[in-house]
């Protein structure tokens, strides 16, 4: 049976029915991580520039050329390109939540569907703003990992749901749901 709105189909378990559904919030999203991220490949890319222009000056071999054009593209990806592949992953993403299970799914060619049963959920864990919108995420936190998720967070391998509206009340659905359940 598919979920309103959501063109993934989506089949019920026995007895299950669909609490909630949302999605991340779509477009370019700013995190804590790009007060950081931003400034640092500003840096990267302009002393490549430099780097680039000092090199294509000169007569001589393809090797440092190619060189300076891989890490233009590496620094333009970290400026940008980062930017784009989060958003456009997120605009294929989906959440729902039912009286058994939490689901995410991802449609296109970062495709994926995972779905964790509410009784055995290793982590519940809210991040809020002030407009009420926020992360859940369903893992412990380690911050010793360095993943896609300090890059793109649409792509970090912990379950979450990232950046949806209204984050407390589905918290509080997920958490009553998850009692009853055990």
């Amino acid at each position: 049976m598919p979920l309103p709105g959501v063109a993934v189909q989506f089949d019920f378990l026995p007895g299950e029915r669909l609490l909630w559904q949302g999605r991340p919030r779509r477009g370019l999203v700013l995190g804590a991580r790009d007060f950081f991220l931003i400034p640092f490949s500003l840096v990267w890319c302009g002393t490549v520039v430099a780097g680039a222009i000092d090199v294509l000056g000169r007569d001589g071999a393809f090797m440092p050329k190619a060189i300076m054009a891989l890490m233009l593209a590496v620094g333009l990806f970290i400026l940008v390109g980062r930017f784009m592949v989060d958003a456009f992953v997120r605009g294929r993403t989906h959440y729902a939540v039912t009286n058994q299970r939490i689901v995410i799914f991802r449609h296109g060619p970062f495709g994926s569907i995972v779905s964790l049963n509410l009784d055995r959920l290793p982590a519940l864990e809210l991040k809020e703003r002030p407009d009420r919108r926020g992360t859940l995420r369903f893992s412990a936190t380690d911050s010793r990992r360095l993943n896609n998720g300090i890059w793109m967070p649409a792509l970090d391998p912990s379950p979450q749901f990232l950046d949806i509206e209204d984050a407390r009340n589905v918290y509080t659905i997920i958490d009553s749901q998850r009692s009853a359940a055990r």
